[in-house]
């Protein structure tokens, strides 16, 4: 690997292969494992092969970055980001996009992130109408390179909770647009230092023990688009059991019936029930109320009584008790 003393070895086995990286200047190695099965590789980090010989730590490990990097506009279409329900960041010219797209999967960790000015519990007012970004809800992420003919999609299968994506396009790092999954094992976060409230910037000590996992599916022709992630991913996580149909165990869909009954005073001391006064219902005995006779039916059932001219029992020209005594 150059003149920097840095060297990489592959162990082959039929359609697998261990990698070991060892990074001299920096004091760091580790391996990780590459399997390529039918239409998808997978690459697996090990991390209890991560070796720390100097004073540098292992901060974050990026999965194959450059995977299908385009040079601005020069090939028609897109990265898929997951945005919420999913966002697409089109290849164009060089500053056309102002930022990159960086966020953690399922969202920011409250214990060592930063809130956005939207969250911040000490908001200014001119911040009450802003919005926090929408949460990457999926750990997936693709590549369309021209819609219908060549793509991949890249779902984080082990690690996502640790893990970010990031998305940059053309003109804010380099003049490709790129997309990648990156494993934080060690978080920066802020350490109060005095009373007053200050602190400093810093990375917790010990790294976190898991495999940051991706596997990368590839797909063609009609598949190649952000419609054949979806249905691809949805396979994957049916197949799974993470995505199940509930089905009824009853064969009706209930119904939902909310009574407002008014009872008027003389109709309490009677049997029957004054519906606004304009018309009387005869009282149903107990074994034969409304409840008892609807058990059979699919009917889900909620009863208010508008009593003695209120909702809540007081009349209408009944002064409410005052909450506070005047001084």
């Amino acid at each position: 690997m150059g003149d920097s003393g840095n060297s990489i070895n592959f162990n082959w086995k039929e359609n697998e292969a261990i990698c070991n990286a060892n990074f001299v200047l920096a004091g760091i190695s580790l391996s990780f494992k590459m399997k390529l099965e039918e239409d998808h590789l997978t690459i697996e980090v090990l991390q209890n092969t991560v070796k720390e010989l100097k004073n540098n730590k292992l901060q974050s490990v990026w999965i194959l970055p450059f995977l299908g990097t385009v040079k601005e506009d020069t090939t028609p279409g897109y990265m898929f980001v997951p945005d919420g329900s999913g966002a697409l960041i089109r290849y164009n010219k060089k500053g056309t996009y102002t930022s990159v797209y960086d966020e953690r999967v399922y969202g920011k960790d409250a214990s060592v992130d930063g809130l956005s000015e939207a969250g911040d519990l000490i908001a200014k007012r001119n911040n009450d109408y802003m919005i926090d970004t929408q949460k990457a809800t999926i750990p997936v992420y693709g590549v369309v390179h021209g819609a219908n003919q060549n793509a991949y999609m890249a779902v984080i299968e082990e690690g996502a909770e640790y893990s970010s994506v990031y998305a940059s396009p053309a003109g804010m790092v380099t003049d490709y647009n790129w997309v990648s999954s990156r494993f934080d094992y060690r978080q920066s976060y802020s350490y109060p230092v005095n009373k007053s409230g200050k602190t400093i910037m810093t990375t917790q000590d010990e790294a976190e023990a898991y495999n940051g996992r991706v596997t990368f599916y590839f797909l063609s022709n009609e598949k190649a688009d952000y419609s054949g992630m979806a249905v691809k991913y949805r396979e994957l996580v049916k197949n799974a059991g993470i995505l199940k149909r509930n089905e009824r165990e009853d064969k009706e869909i209930p119904m939902y019936l909310h009574c407002l009954l008014y009872t008027s005073d003389a109709a309490d001391e009677e049997d029957s029930v004054d519906l606004g006064g304009r018309r009387s219902i005869k009282k149903k005995k107990k074994k034969d109320n409304l409840l008892t006779s609807a058990s059979t039916l699919s009917v889900n059932i909620e009863s208010m009584r508008w009593y003695r001219q209120n909702l809540s029992g007081r009349r209408r020209n009944q002064p409410e008790e005052a909450t506070e005594q005047q001084s």
